[in-house]
């Protein structure tokens, strides 16, 4: 009885070292995987702006520096002091410049601005040059982010919604 019982120790014992064993080879081989590598990059997002003075008008253009992404643009234009000119005083244009309607100061370009590109002119100019009596600064703010689509067919909401999604607001005076 007592051999007997011997017997199935070592047994047991001899089992449980066959289970440690299958289960260390398991978990090394698990261990030891290839690592996993990225198969994204990350966008390449850069913009510069150009002004140009001529008297008391601006023109102002964008251009996407970046090698690789798209961008959307927008831009907006403040008078400092304020008071200096009146709404009517002045005027902004642009081809494929669009005022936001929700009145948050800024102009969004309406095309997808490919790598290289520069935008079309956005143009500052005081209307009545002989009624302005007080000095003023126009200062042109540039804001961008990587586009979503690379299509000239999108919509103002869809370029909006871009700015949104990158930033989180569209009007800079939120908190």
């Amino acid at each position: 009885m007592k051999n007997r019982n011997e017997k199935q120790f070592v047994l047991s014992i001899l089992l449980v070292v066959v289970i440690l064993g299958i289960g260390t080879t398991i978990a090394l081989s698990t261990a030891i995987s290839k690592p996993v590598v990225n198969s994204f990059q990350a966008a390449d997002h850069e913009t510069n702006i150009k002004e140009e003075i001529d008297g008391l008008k601006k023109t102002i253009q964008v251009k996407n520096t970046a090698d690789k992404s798209a961008a959307f643009v927008r831009v907006r234009i403040v008078i400092s002091p304020a008071k200096a000119l009146g709404q009517d005083d002045y005027m902004i244009q642009g081809q494929n410049w669009t005022e936001n309607e929700e009145q948050d100061g800024f102009y969004y370009y309406t095309k997808t601005l490919l790598p290289g590109e520069e935008t079309e002119d956005l143009i500052f100019e005081v209307k009545n040059k002989e009624e302005v009596t007080e000095s003023f600064d126009v200062l042109v703010y540039e804001e961008s982010c990587v586009a979503t689509s690379t299509s000239d067919s999108l919509t103002i909401e869809q370029i909006k919604e871009a700015f949104k999604k990158a930033d989180g607001k569209t009007d800079q005076n939120q908190g």
